[in-house]
């Protein structure tokens, strides 16, 4: 539909020096008392652009002999107005057209998308099946230990609300918050896995080895740490108004409250002087405890011992970022597949799957702790069982995709097990 249109103004352009030449024709005629017809106007000007210096004006009538002269004077004014037409008509024109050209577009559309969106309802339906049918055990046991995390994030949120404890308040606060959000995010991956969305997936399971590096830290240090962590949304919201303060006239929004920023300011100003500046880094919180100047993620998963992901982390983080890695180096496409991925795929869906698996269970499990019960050895037991279950399901699934596209490729019938 778009090279229709793009085709149609391209020869409307090509056209315009011949209608200018037309014009010009018409009024010579005129001066040689020739009526000026359209037929005959348009054969002088094929004439004209065809190299013709002689040409029988009229294939039947009497015979005329006629001379039409064009001075440099003509053709100046030729250009000239053609010249004029495009450096200010012609723009009114394009803008004019194309917006009735796009409101027909829309109408057409509107009025087609009920049957074009049944049509995508059902290969999305036919998709989810056959996804389903592949990687219907993997999400399965996903989904069993999300609920299980979850049971225990409730039990822990519960104690949380009954108690009076007074000592490491900031650290049972943080915990039980990032754990709650890392149900959710485990959750958002399992959503785009069963859609099909693998480097989706991949750039979530990003965001939750964040927090169990970040769950970790504060697990195994003092309240002092989890305070800081805590606080340090100060200095995130001091960023944020500078950066809104740059861009909200261009982006039409209205100033911040003078009252609200001012706020801001003096508690970032009373954080940095009571923890220093390092602590207005971006991972400043932890700066001091860990000995580093806080502006690198990388020292965190040192300090938490989960250094061991940063090659998993780094490929999750091409989904996140536009990289030039991020569109050549898709979990999504199986090796050597020429196409270029657009939707959904039923492809690549173990790397985040298993990742996301082991995350949460790392986040929850340290959540049981550290004064462990029985109940909280079972349950960690149960919870590295159905890790265990849900990361073989899925490196299994992944697997038998890779054979039968091997046997597809070679002609051969799928290869069941």
């Amino acid at each position: 539909m778009v090279d229709d249109f793009q085709t149609e103004f391209d020869r409307m352009v090509q056209e315009i020096p011949r209608e200018f030449l037309k014009r010009m024709i018409e009024c010579k005629l005129k001066e040689a008392g020739i009526e000026p017809s359209p037929e005959r106007v348009a054969r002088v000007a094929d004439a004209i652009l065809a190299g013709e210096e002689q040409f029988i004006l009229d294939d039947e009538g009497p015979e005329l002999n006629v001379a039409l002269a064009f001075d440099d004077e003509d053709i100046a004014d030729l250009e000239d107005s053609i010249e004029e037409f495009c450096n200010h008509q012609l723009p009114d024109i394009i803008s004019t057209t194309a917006g009735e050209a796009a409101h027909d577009v829309f109408k057409g559309l509107k009025k087609q998308w009920p049957e074009q969106k049944a049509w995508q309802d059902g290969q999305i339906a036919q998709f989810a099946i056959r996804l389903g049918l592949r990687w219907g055990e993997a999400f399965e046991s996903y989904r069993m230990l999300l609920t299980a995390a979850r049971e225990l994030g409730k039990t822990y949120h519960t104690k949380l609300q009954k108690s009076r404890a007074k000592r490491n308040i900031h650290k049972r606060s943080a915990i039980n918050r990032l754990h709650a959000r890392a149900c959710c995010v485990s959750e958002e991956i399992l959503v785009l896995l069963q859609e099909g969305f693998a480097d989706g997936a991949m750039a979530r399971w990003r965001t939750l080895h964040e927090i169990a590096t970040v769950f970790t830290l504060i697990v195994e240090h003092d309240d002092e740490l989890a305070e800081r962590y805590l606080l340090h949304e100060v200095v995130e919201a001091k960023r944020a108004l500078e950066t809104y303060e740059k861009t909200h006239l261009t982006l039409g929004y209205k100033p911040s409250s003078k009252r609200e920023a001012a706020r801001t300011r003096k508690a970032y100003e009373e954080l940095r002087k009571r923890f220093g500046k390092e602590y207005c880094a971006p991972y400043g919180w932890a700066a001091y405890h860990l000995g580093t100047d806080g502006k690198r993620f990388s020292d965190l998963e040192e300090a938490a011992k989960r250094a061991q992901m940063r090659l998993h982390f780094k490929m999750a983080s091409y989904n996140v970022h536009a990289s030039a890695k991020g569109i050549t180096g898709q979990l999504g496409l199986l090796d050597n597949c020429p196409a270029l991925l657009a939707g959904r795929s039923n492809a690549g869906l173990e790397e985040p799957g298993q990742n996301a698996a082991i995350s949460l269970v790392q986040i929850t499990v340290l959540l049981l702790g550290p004064t462990w019960k029985f109940d909280d050895i079972v349950m960690a037991n149960v919870l590295i069982k159905l890790r265990d279950k849900t990361v073989d399901a899925f490196i299994k699934a992944g697997r038998r995709l890779k054979r039968d596209d091997k046997a597809l490729r070679r002609g051969l019938p799928k290869i069941e097990s």
